[in-house]
């Protein structure tokens, strides 16, 4: 069985780069269980409505509550900017803008 990572690879004899970051977001204390909430209901959202986006995980960091690490990975850079452009991703940053204390920090991926 093929996982997702070869179905998606090969593609018309040639190789098709998948797009894969890490997203690291840095709570501010006491708003750990709401920013969990957020990241969880966006994760449903994108991995029901966007079907070039191939994986979209939150993860607590368990030793640092309010370090919350997402993996993603999306078909192409068109999938990512379609995700970064949705209603419902701007909902939840817009939401982060109070709860989070910086930016939210991304590192693009390459596969080895």
């Amino acid at each position: 069985m093929l996982n997702i990572v070869t179905a998606f690879r090969v593609k018309n004899k040639g190789v098709m780069e998948l797009l894969t970051l890490m997203a690291t977001l840095k709570v501010k204390t006491g708003k750990e269980a709401e920013v969990a909430a957020i990241c969880a209901q966006l994760a449903k959202e994108v991995l029901a409505k966007e079907k070039d986006c191939l994986m979209y995980i939150p993860h607590v960091v368990k030793n640092d509550p309010t370090e919350i690490v997402f993996f993603e990975k999306y078909k192409d850079k068109e999938a990512f900017k379609v995700h970064g452009r949705s209603a419902y991703f701007q909902a939840a940053a817009q939401k982060f803008e109070e709860l989070l204390e910086s930016k939210i920090q991304v590192k693009f991926l390459e596969e080895v």
